[in-house]
């Protein structure tokens, strides 16, 4: 598989430089390892300065960037990214990061792996508001018709953020927050007053192994709200 692979690695990895060309032919193999990249290594390459669009608006960086041997990776050749970040309070903790196609340029490792962020919230929501870390189906049929529900409720609750939709944002209005602000708990919200609840086990036949619901009977098990106002 021709994958190549972006990724943040912990400050303790082994990291060697490259080995220098040998001047003359001796018997044996060749060295693999060169120097290895210890902090006081680190210090000496050359230290480059940017302002780049990450993580939401403009930063400032500095970032030190090398080829290198990871050992973990068998001696693989990668390169290797030293960064930090520049704020208000100074300079942030360095962190190391990887890509596993030695041709990509310090920045361009960095930008790419900035572009992560977005996918985090994404995987909070469908782990803890979903329910997906609680996945107790043991057939692949039942997994997969539970995911494909799940992710139909996550993508109309996006959509409706997305367009705000102003029908929803009616009835889920908050008084203390700004009027600009929409969210997807906000749809949420709204759509547990719009959608009328009903018992969803009554409509499946066990027999076919499909949902067969009778609409006009629909209104008679309607479950009524029964929470309580805050």
């Amino acid at each position: 598989m021709n994958i190549e692979v972006v990724g943040q690695i912990p400050s303790n990895r082994a990291l060697y430089a490259l080995p220098p060309a040998p001047t003359v032919k001796k018997r044996g193999r060749p060295k693999k390892y060169g120097i290895k990249m210890t902090t006081e290594q680190v210090k000496k390459l050359p230290e480059e300065k940017a302002t780049v669009w990450m993580y939401g608006k403009f930063r400032k960086i500095r970032y030190r960037t090398l080829i290198c041997r990871a050992r973990f990776l068998k001696g693989r050749e990668v390169r290797v990214v030293w960064s930090r970040f520049e704020n208000d309070k100074g300079l942030t903790e360095s962190r190391i990061f990887i890509s596993t196609n030695p041709e990509l340029e310090g920045l361009e490792v960095l930008r790419a792996y900035s572009r992560r962020w977005p996918v985090e919230p994404m995987f909070h929501q469908l782990k803890h508001a979903f329910g997906c870390c609680h996945l107790w189906q043991q057939k692949l049929r039942t997994l997969l018709r539970w995911m494909h529900l799940k992710m139909a409720g996550y993508a109309l609750l996006q959509l409706l953020t997305v367009c705000k939709n102003q029908a929803c944002l009616n009835i889920s209005r908050i008084p203390w927050r700004s009027p600009d602000t929409t969210t997807a708990g906000m749809m949420k919200i709204a759509l547990s007053g719009i959608i009328p609840r009903f018992s969803i086990r009554k409509g499946w036949n066990r027999y076919k192994q499909k949902y067969e619901f009778n609409f006009r009977d629909l209104i008679d098990q309607l479950i009524p709200d029964n929470s309580e106002a805050a």
